[in-house]
């Protein structure tokens, strides 16, 4: 496995090179090996993340201009969309045990989405830095509890197309019976 060095306020950490993922979520994968494979981080969670942190280039472009340029905000609202669809769920690694406030899959969902939309500007590193554009100002406490609500309305609405489906599907059931009969 190759794999390139990332830097962080601790220092260098190796990071799989095919990884999105920065350094802060390489040393929480390191830190918190509980879980791994079973008790990953939920998937309605980083949907959650992705539709956050998309809401939140958007604003920052018309709060922050001078900060949040049209190319930044497209290329961070196209990586965010593919953390939201689920397109990057493979650079999600980490399990639910983590500190309490959420800060290593806040850090992890930044790190994914710089480093993607620095691949899509063709500017490796250049565009954006983990956690700088995007997300000013948030803190991980707010972004954590505001990701909460957003999965809880997600996990609603899910919910409530699979009773409409199955109410459809009953409905037209019954329709049909009726017409025959």
């Amino acid at each position: 496995m190759t794999s390139r060095l990332e830097h962080d306020a601790m220092g260098e950490v190796a990071v799989p090179a095919d990884r999105l993922w920065g350094a802060q979520t390489q040393r929480s994968k390191e830190n918190f090996p509980i879980g791994v494979g079973h008790e990953t981080m939920p998937a309605e969670i980083i949907t959650a993340f992705g539709i956050l942190k998309q809401a939140a280039a958007r604003a920052n472009r018309v709060l922050l201009p001078e900060k949040m340029t049209e190319e930044k905000c497209a290329v961070i609202e196209q990586a965010a969309e593919e953390v939201r669809s689920g397109a990057l769920a493979e650079h999600f690694p980490l399990v639910v045990w983590q500190t309490g406030s959420g800060t290593q899959s806040n850090m992890n969902v930044n790190e994914v989405i710089a480093n993607r939309a620095n691949d899509l500007a063709g500017k490796k590193g250049v565009v954006l830095m983990y956690g700088s554009g995007f997300n000013a100002p948030e803190g991980t406490v707010r972004i954590s509890l505001a990701n909460l609500n957003a999965e809880d309305y997600t996990e609603i609405a899910r919910r409530l197309f699979e009773l409409l489906d199955d109410y459809y599907a009953e409905y037209e059931a019954e329709t049909k019976l009726d017409q025959a009969a």
